[in-house]
């Protein structure tokens, strides 16, 4: 069975990210025009269209994302408490809650979901995603810059988020059976069905900016 869900769900990805990462080690491409689009275009698409046309029931998405509102606040919390039985310095408390609270659910996150469970679990998923952003772009700004932003700057980041204004117009879209013009629909699909793989490309592209082996020694 194991077996089967790597070939069939996982491979697949590790293979697109690897292609990435081999075209980047070649090429030297910077990954962050892509990022941008996919941040600002591709992603706030996909959120639409799968919360637009998503079976779930928006009870369900409402408790998913107080669900994973409590696990981050609790991790945060936790993670101050060893921070502070450990004695750790401000900036590593920040970099332990930071690491241990927020999870990258958007590179890896959707595409397993999607081939995995179909589209309900797409939809899961991308609730999940766009409170993990909402939540990063929130406590973790703050967090990750104590004493050095200002909570106002944190919440301008919130509402910077184009998905967020997507998980909106999708589910009220949803809700009051709304139906987009076709020339509309179309090109927002097609937007929607580019995310997925270019965030792999994007995440292998990433990976091959970093260096091999880490200085030693300075």
């Amino acid at each position: 069975m194991f077996g089967t869900i790597f070939v069939t769900v996982l491979l697949p990805l590790v293979l697109i990210a690897s292609l990435a990462y081999v075209l980047g080690r070649c090429t030297h491409l910077d990954p962050g025009p892509l990022a941008r689009v996919t941040f600002y275009l591709f992603n706030p698409s996909l959120v639409f269209v799968t919360l637009a046309n998503t079976t779930v029931s928006q009870n369900l998405l409402g408790r998913l994302v107080l669900l994973k509102i409590l696990i981050c606040v609790t991790l945060i919390l936790i993670s101050l408490f060893a921070a502070r039985r450990l004695r750790c310095s401000g900036p590593a408390t920040s970099a332990l809650a930071l690491s241990a609270a927020f999870a990258n659910s958007g590179n890896v996150g959707l595409s397993v979901n999607e081939y995995a469970f179909g589209q309900a679990g797409l939809a899961l998923a991308v609730i999940c995603y766009v409170t993990d952003n909402v939540m990063i772009n929130s406590l973790g700004v703050y967090l990750g810059a104590r004493g050095r932003a200002s909570v106002r700057r944190s919440l301008v980041q919130v509402f910077l988020n184009p998905a967020l204004y997507a998980v909106a117009l999708g589910l009220a879209t949803k809700r009051l059976g709304w139906v987009l013009p076709l020339p509309l629909e179309r090109p927002l699909e097609l937007l929607g069905r580019a995310a997925v793989p270019t965030m792999l490309v994007v995440l292998g592209l990433q990976l091959a900016v970093l260096p091999l082996i880490a200085g030693i020694g300075g």
